[in-house]
């Protein structure tokens, strides 16, 4: 009886040793400008394992609200299981906990890590670079204060339509709504803006994957955009 108890306990024991080494975490990441990133962390194993279990609980940085967060929806990728989707600046080590259907639960600590976005762009002296959606505006960098890059339109496969916008206010990215900034500021349209600009913009719908140069005056800033996949963002690179 013994025996045998001990055998079906070194069963079980071996059993839960195999299923912990079927389980990794992973994470991707994508920048989001003003020195944040967008990251989904997500657990990977085998469809077996998988249809086992019931949530995943992440741990996160304390500075961020709610950072213990349960995650029971296991999502549409199986190599990307259980996603959280988060934002913010730096890296750190997320303590993450499987819970099973059966009851028990197996840990495991993620590592974050941002991946490198950035493009190798011929010709250009790269002085910023960064993710836009569609009606968001971001500065286009320290060398020229004032300066920002408005997504008008957003398309896929074909130029989307930005505004160069200065202004000698400073622009709030979060809470930015052009409607509301032409009709309180007046912003005057230009075919090209100069250091003595204090309200004014220039439409212009640059061509994808080319160098293309910014009417800035007097200075040879040039912007380089290029679709990501999802379309719903561009990347965009500007080139001193």
């Amino acid at each position: 009886m013994g025996k045998s108890l001990n055998l079906a306990l070194l069963v079980l024991m071996v059993s839960m040793l195999c299923l912990s080494q079927t389980i990794t975490s992973g994470n991707t990441s994508k920048n989001i400008g003003n020195n944040r990133w967008e990251w989904t962390v997500f657990i990977k194993t085998d469809p077996d394992t998988l249809s086992k279990i019931r949530c995943v609980e992440y741990l996160l940085h304390p500075t961020f609200p709610d950072r213990d967060r349960i995650i029971c929806d296991r999502g549409s990728s199986p190599d990307q299981a259980f996603p959280l989707t988060a934002n913010g600046w730096g890296t750190f080590d997320i303590p993450i906990k499987v819970i099973f259907t059966d009851g028990h639960s197996q840990s495991l600590v993620h590592s974050l890590h941002f991946e490198s976005a950035q493009m190798t762009v011929s010709g250009c002296d790269k002085a910023a670079e960064f993710l836009i959606k569609e009606h968001e505006i971001q500065d286009i960098g320290a060398d020229w204060p004032g300066v920002y890059l408005y997504a008008q339109e957003i398309h896929a496969g074909r130029p989307s339509h930005f505004y160069l916008v200065k202004s000698t206010k400073s622009i709030n990215p979060g809470s930015f709504n052009w409607v509301h900034h032409r009709m309180l500021s007046y912003p005057k349209r230009q075919s090209s803006l100069s250091s003595a600009d204090k309200n004014a913009y220039v439409e212009f719908s640059p061509p994808l994957e080319k160098v293309f140069p910014l009417a800035l005056r007097d200075s040879k800033a040039a912007i380089y955009v290029k679709d990501p996949h999802e379309h719903t963002s561009i990347s965009v690179t500007v080139c001193r």
